[in-house]
């Protein structure tokens, strides 16, 4: 009986350290507000999209829906059609292509990250997205991106810098359900210290693809639950067990050596993570070819550790401490 609940304990803990890992693999939102429920104030006065804390118009004016009015701006009901939210009870509107009325009209808007995008890190990017089912009359289109960028400027309605044929991830498929949310998603590694992301068609007309078109000749988009998180299941996977990692003791009572490999005697930095994924410590300017780990203000619990140079990630592995 003894083995058996012993046995029962163990596999417990590996359940958890799993489960631990997968929610450390999908990393922290870097996007504050995601779906839209912090507001500055009720809609119902503009349909600016300023008025969902911390996002602002790049061109256009996109628009921003909350339950809170009852009118033009509301939800599930609203000039643009009918529609719930996917994420809490509001959510984002912009027009992704109207022709032949104005060529290459767009409607963009962003918000800045929580922190800078480290260069050389793969981060996974996610949005929702549902085609207006009345304002559009099932106009679809494709192209519905997102970009980022390292500064932010307003350009009226046609932003020549956002239009230019290009987006870290975009569907090319039409986006055709104004039932349903659909999740456009995809991954990229930053090339460099990105600050703000912002979403709509940054594909020119000559280069989107239109179909079902009728009366307005519109495409417009609600918007929810946009997502950007570090990619740490890259080093979970190909990183843990290289470099000949050690570190000794784990569990750590004080303190523990982390031992590798650093014959260039390059400069790393190690970074300890909360179950969480939030940044508990980190030590720069590692040169040698150990570093000390002290337990310090640490409290007793499972940590997950990242050792870099150069923005490459070198190993990964947990940390008991006890």
């Amino acid at each position: 009986m003894p083995n058996a609940m012993t046995n029962m304990i163990k596999n417990k803990y590996v359940i958890l350290i799993l489960t631990i890992l997968t929610t450390l693999a999908k990393g922290q939102n870097l996007v504050p507000n995601p779906s839209f429920e912090d507001s500055v104030h009720c809609p119902h006065t503009s349909t600016l999209i300023n008025y969902a804390t911390g996002w602002f118009t790049l061109s256009g004016n996109p628009d921003y829906f909350n339950p809170c009015d009852i009118g033009q701006l509301g939800v599930p009901s609203n000039f643009a059609g009918y529609q719930n939210a996917f994420d809490g009870q509001s959510y984002a509107g912009a027009m992704m292509q109207t022709r032949p009325q104005a060529a290459n009209m767009r409607e963009h808007f962003g918000i800045q990250l929580t922190q800078l995008l480290t260069i050389g890190q793969k981060y996974n990017i996610s949005f929702n997205v549902s085609l207006a089912d009345d304002f559009t009359k099932s106009c679809w289109c494709n192209k519905i991106g997102a970009k980022f960028t390292t500064f932010y400027a307003f350009g009226g309605w046609t932003n020549p810098s956002l239009v230019n044929n290009f987006s870290h991830i975009h569907t090319d498929s039409l986006l055709k359900d104004d039932i349903n949310w659909v999740t456009i998603s995809g991954s990229f590694v930053a090339d460099s210290s990105y600050k703000y992301i912002v979403l709509g068609n940054f594909y020119d007309d000559a280069h989107t693809d239109t179909l079902n078109c009728w009366n307005k000749n519109v495409t417009y988009v609600y918007f929810d639950m946009i997502s950007v998180t570090p990619d740490l299941s890259t080093g979970i996977n190909n990183y843990s067990n290289s470099n000949n990692i050690k570190v000794y003791p784990n569990p750590i009572n004080d303190y523990a050596t982390l031992n590798f490999s650093n014959l260039n005697k390059k400069i790393h930095a190690l970074i300890i993570y909360d179950i969480f994924g939030k940044v508990i410590r980190t030590i720069n300017n590692i040169t040698s070819e150990k570093v000390i780990i002290e337990k310090d203000t640490l409290v007793n619990g499972l940590y997950y550790y990242v050792l870099k140079s150069d923005n490459e990630v070198i190993s990964n592995g947990t940390l008991m401490i006890e």
